[in-house]
């Protein structure tokens, strides 16, 4: 599939996840009002785990950091009901557009990605042959978020914890897909 294919496709998943994120707050407040039922409600984290798991098996990593930052965005926008909530999802926001960018210079100039990730990471600062960058602790940081949502998950739905792995497993394919570039990037692979 050429640029413009995958481009086209990415556009649609990421409509998808943008489409049953709005129906999951529409219903929501139906719920509330007690117009719907709460079990029709709980279905749009079906439609939200199925969008996410296309974008997993895309293997393309710009589309994971597009999908997370739609879905921390929409949240950070619809339920920021308290400031502890709003600083989280707002730091989460702000990582994933300097994520963004960070892999936008990567990919500009790889000759200088690889000369300055072997002379500025601390020699400490590495997992096994790859350098943890500034990429890879903010993807690191990310899943964590993730992490310690799925720890606090008393009084969640089975289908709200469904979708929060599912965010996780994503999270954690950016993770992959990141090392896989440094390893091409740094000559390992």
């Amino acid at each position: 599939m050429g640029r413009t294919g995958s481009q086209n496709t990415d556009r649609t998943i990421i409509e998808a996840i943008a489409q049953a994120l709005g129906q999951r707050l529409f219903l929501r407040s139906n719920v509330e009002n007690g117009s719907i039922p709460y079990p029709l409600f709980l279905k749009t984290y079906d439609s939200l785990r199925a969008a996410i798991e296309k974008v997993v098996n895309s293997r393309r990593l710009r589309l994971h950091v597009l999908a997370e930052q739609t879905i921390v965005d929409f949240d950070l926008a619809n339920f920021a009901f308290f400031s502890s909530a709003e600083r989280s999802l707002a730091a989460a926001a702000d990582q994933l557009a300097d994520l963004e960018r960070l892999l936008a210079y990567r990919d500009e100039d790889s000759a200088l990605y690889h000369a300055m990730s072997v002379k500025i990471v601390d020699p400490r600062e590495f997992a096994g042959d790859l350098p943890k960058d500034g990429i890879r602790k903010l993807i690191g940081s990310h899943l964590k978020r993730i992490d310690n949502m799925l720890t606090d998950a008393s009084g969640r739905s089975s289908y709200e914890i469904s979708y929060m792995r599912a965010r996780r497993n994503m999270v954690s394919g950016m993770e992959r897909l990141y090392r896989e570039m440094q390893e091409k990037g740094l000559g390992l692979a």
